[in-house]
C-alpha cells in the first residue's frame, strides 16, 4: 500500500476514535470546552448541557431526587471485643536461664514487677545439689583425716614420700569438689 492510502486510513481510523471518546467519554464535552473547542460539542447533539451535582440528584434513579432518612444521634457501644487472628512481638523480653537444669519449686516474682541485678526469682529443686554437696565434704574429711595419718607415718619413715605427695592432692581435690577455700 503506498503512503498517501496508509496516511488517510490513519485519519479516518483516528477521527473515529475521537468521535467516539466525545460521543461516550462522560467528561468528553467539559474536556473539549477547556481546551477552547466549543464547536465540537456538536458532534454530540442529544447531550444535556453539564449541570451541577446540586441539581443532577445523584440519587442512582434518573433524575430524581436522592432519599435521606434521618434520626437522632445516639451514644452505643456496637461491639465489646475484637477477635484477631495474627502474630504478636513483644517490644521487649527477657530471658532468664539458670546454671543448673532442675524442678522449678518456688517463684519469687510476679509478671511485670522490677528486680535488680543479683536478686532471685525463682528456686531450684536442690535436692540433688545437697546430696552431692554433702559427698563431697564427707570425702574432704576422709581425705584430710588420710593426709594426716599419711604424715604420721611419714615422720616414723613409715610413708613414702609419694604417699605423702597423693594425700596431699586427694584433699586438695576433695576441696574444690566441695567448693571450700585451699
Amino acid at each position: 500500500m503506498s503512503f498517501w492510502k496508509q496516511l488517510i486510513a490513519s485519519l479516518i481510523v483516528i477521527a473515529v476514535a475521537v468521535g467516539l471518546w466525545v460521543r461516550f467519554f462522560p467528561g468528553a464535552p467539559e474536556m473539549l470546552e477547556s481546551w477552547g473547542m466549543e464547536w465540537a460539542m456538536a458532534a454530540v447533539p442529544d447531550r444535556p448541557a453539564p449541570q451541577t451535582e446540586a441539581r443532577q440528584g445523584r440519587g442512582g434513579f434518573g433524575q430524581q431526587p436522592a432519599l435521606v432518612v434521618a434520626s437522632r444521634i445516639e451514644t452505643a457501644t456496637i461491639n465489646d471485643r475484637l477477635s484477631a487472628i495474627g502474630t504478636g512481638r513483644a517490644t521487649s523480653s527477657v530471658s532468664v536461664t539458670p546454671f543448673a537444669s532442675g524442678r522449678l519449686t518456688e517463684l519469687s516474682v510476679e509478671s511485670g514487677s522490677r528486680v535488680e541485678a543479683g536478686d532471685p526469682i525463682a528456686r531450684l529443686d536442690a535436692e540433688a545439689e545437697e546430696i552431692a554437696l554433702d559427698r563431697a565434704r564427707a570425702a574432704l574429711d576422709d581425705a584430710e583425716a588420710r593426709l594426716e595419718r599419711i604424715r604420721a607415718l611419714r615422720n616414723t619413715n613409715t610413708a613414702t614420700a609419694v604417699q605423702l605427695n597423693e594425700a596431699e592432692l586427694a584433699v586438695t581435690n576433695a576441696r574444690l569438689a566441695a567448693r571450700m577455700p585451699i
